[in-house]
C-alpha cells in the first residue's frame, strides 16, 4: 500500500477512536445533566 493511503487510513481510524472515546464520555454526562437543563 501507497504510504498516503496507509497515512490517511491511520487518521481516519483515530478520528473514529476519538469520536468514540469522546461519545463514551459525554453521553453519561448529557444523561445526568439533561435534567437539570430541563427544569430551569
Amino acid at each position: 500500500m501507497p504510504g498516503y493511503l496507509v497515512r490517511a487510513t491511520v487518521i481516519i481510524a483515530f478520528v473514529q477512536f476519538i469520536n468514540a472515546l469522546e461519545y463514551m464520555i459525554f453521553n453519561p454526562l448529557f444523561t445526568w445533566m439533561a435534567p437539570t437543563f430541563r427544569s430551569r
